[in-house]
């Protein structure tokens, strides 16, 4: 029988998300998310339909969760972190995620290898091939594109390159060669990932220049236009290219 809201007694309610939480663990869920999950699963063993996330027996769901996990229930939605230079800095900055539309800016007064090997061993596998057990950049990429990748431009690939030692003496590759080095090497992730299967259907990329005016500064601040979607958008390949 459904349950109406305010039935259930606080001693049935804490045993059904208890066994709820225990299911979860018990399959190795993560804990980031855990109260999402186990309110679907409670609205689920409730038989409460249409229920919203705002109802009050919802809440209270997600209140019982918040007090067992607290800040271990928070979901990283970020892409990743990567590393600019500025002003003669190399500073570390978020990748923020975000679905539809978003004005990125860049206001100064509001203020590597082993990934591409992995890559380029990935789309071996996934062709049914074996790749062969070295960190050379130039062999995988011929034995990649063998089987169907995209040709990778070697010159840039020799500026990935670089021995196992750099992951003990750091002292060997310069600052500048590493941040250059950093960029290729996500631009090569993100080529050779859209040859990869099983993707998500999310498609980002650059729309167009833009600009905006902010109330604190005198100026009109540039910007771009980004756009995360399943639709396919008219991205800017060369404005991306200059970017």
């Amino acid at each position: 029988m459904p349950l109406g809201l305010g039935v259930m007694s606080e001693a049935d309610f804490n045993r059904a998300l208890q066994e709820i939480d225990d299911l979860m663990a018990s399959r190795g869920e993560k804990i980031q998310g855990r109260e999402l999950r186990g309110w679907l699963a409670f609205c689920s063993r409730c038989n409460l339909r249409g229920i919203s996330m705002f109802d009050p027996l919802s809440e209270r769901v997600f209140q019982w969760f918040s007090a067992r996990y607290g800040e271990r229930l928070n979901l990283d939605t970020d892409f990743g972190q990567s590393v600019l230079r500025l002003k003669g800095d190399v500073i570390r900055f978020r990748c923020a995620g975000f679905y539809g539309r978003v004005l990125a800016i860049c206001c100064p007064q509001l203020m590597h290898s082993q990934f591409v090997e992995k890559f380029l061993k990935a789309y071996i596998e996934q062709q049914g091939a074996k790749f062969a057990r070295v960190h050379k950049l130039t062999e995988l990429a011929d034995q990649a594109e063998s089987l169907g990748l995209r040709q990778v431009d070697r010159n840039k690939l020799a500026l990935v390159q670089c021995s196992p030692d750099v992951r003990y003496k750091s002292s060997i590759v310069t600052r500048d060669a590493a941040l250059v080095a950093h960029h290729i090497a996500i631009a090569m992730c993100s080529m050779i990932a859209e040859q990869l299967s099983a993707q998500s259907g999310w498609k980002t990329g650059v729309l167009s220049r833009a600009s905006t005016r902010l109330q604190q500064l005198p100026d009109i601040v540039s910007g771009i236009l980004i756009a995360r979607t399943k639709q396919p958008p008219p991205f800017d390949q060369q404005l991306e290219n200059e970017l």
